[in-house]
């Protein structure tokens, strides 16, 4: 189970682990979880299901979304949590062509996102987060300057930009969350602008049974390279 003290390392591992699970258990789940979808007899339509990993016990949130008529298949996003002393951190795969990601986002996120879109103070955090994961299906990573002397990074989704930076090849930390008009203007505002462009003609989740298969060799060898990496440690 996720714990506050894990290092990036251990965290990649945990998250594949459970991704590699879940791509399984989606599978199985699809036809059902499409009924239910059509049952509802609207677009946009989201089923949304609660499960429990059996290989590390992590809860995970699967919103299973569709959005226009014209979708195949619907887009499925997941995330799980952990409270710790300061907040909510909210830990969500994101699986593209070729690569894995890990988005974290740090409780300071989701203060800013309720703030910068004047959203109601009475939703629980929990409804917060669902509310951002199901307006936020896809994102773009692109550089965003520097931060502290360290490089930064912007991932931009619908509703913004969550600013942050890779602590890891593959752990992206977001620390705050800014509206696509409060940038700079000049490079950050392209940049940004940039990055949406390339987000709304990006698919990141499965739309095929291939597109299924090729997520999940991806995330079988970077399971296969953190445990490399934790054996050669020992």
């Amino acid at each position: 189970m996720l714990t506050a003290q894990m290092d990036v390392e251990d965290v990649v591992h945990e998250i594949m682990t459970d991704v590699r699970w879940l791509e399984t258990y989606l599978t199985i789940q699809a036809k059902v979880v499409n009924k239910e979808l059509l049952r509802l007899g609207t677009i946009p339509a989201t089923v949304v299901k609660q499960v429990r990993s059996q290989k590390t016990q992590n809860e995970w949130t699967v919103l299973h979304s569709i959005t226009k008529r014209t979708q195949r298949f619907p887009s499925i996003i997941y995330y799980t949590t952990l409270q710790n002393e300061d907040g909510i951190y909210v830990y969500n795969p994101i699986i593209t062509e070729d690569a894995v990601y890990v988005v974290v986002l740090q409780p300071h996120v989701f203060r800013r996102y309720r703030e910068r879109l004047a959203l109601d103070e009475k939703l629980k955090t929990s409804q917060l987060i669902r509310r951002y994961m199901k307006q936020n299906l896809d994102g773009q990573f692109m550089p965003a300057g520097q931060h502290n002397d360290e490089p930064s990074n912007a991932l931009c989704i619908k509703e913004g930009v969550v600013l942050g930076n890779f602590v890891g090849e593959q752990v992206y930390l977001g620390r705050t969350f800014i509206t696509y008009d409060m940038a700079h203007e000049g490079r950050q505002a392209d940049t940004f602008y940039e990055g949406d462009e390339k987000r709304s003609q990006l698919k990141m989740q499965a739309t095929s049974a291939r597109d299924v298969i090729k997520r999940s060799r991806e995330t079988e060898r970077v399971t296969h390279e953190t445990e490399q990496e934790q054996k050669e440690k020992k």
